[in-house]
């Protein structure tokens, strides 16, 4: 998530809660309570539209990392993971540890750094504690699709 994004939506329709979270680097994060938020889209129901955009956005966001689950191996979803972190830069830093960059793979922290291994074997990334560089974002690029 970014600044300004919103979580824990889905509460607001069935008090429960489905997830955790927790925060990669400093943050400020506002609770609003329910009473409140509710009483304010009673006397705004369209702003409900919002909510509904937001749901959208989170289902197709799962549709696609289940897409990931079914259709990408490990490596593949590791590879997707690793250009997703580095964003347009060659160079980055790792911003959670080996076991929750596995978490978000979906696979063993030994199967994701089986496949960090290979991508430096094949010359197509370095890597140095947890700050990795990019040395062939075609071919990662490639083995993420």
């Amino acid at each position: 998530m970014e600044g300004g994004d919103l979580f824990g939506e889905m509460g607001l329709f069935d008090g429960i809660r489905s997830a955790d979270a927790r925060a990669l680097e400093s943050s400020a994060v506002l609770a609003v309570p329910y009473g409140p938020l509710r009483e304010a889209l009673d006397q705004q129901p369209k702003a409900l539209w919002s909510v509904v955009e937001l749901l959208a956005r989170r289902i197709r966001a799962v549709d696609e990392a289940l897409a990931d689950t079914v259709f990408l191996d490990v490596p593949g979803r590791t590879a997707k993971r690793l250009l997703e972190l580095a964003g347009d830069g060659d160079q980055f830093q790792l911003p959670v540890t080996q076991e929750e960059l596995a978490s978000m793979v979906g696979a063993s922290r030994e199967r994701v750094n089986k496949a960090i291994s290979q991508f430096v074997r094949l010359g197509w990334l370095e890597q140095q504690d947890r700050v990795y560089r990019i040395r062939n974002r075609d071919q990662l690029t490639l083995r993420a699709r």
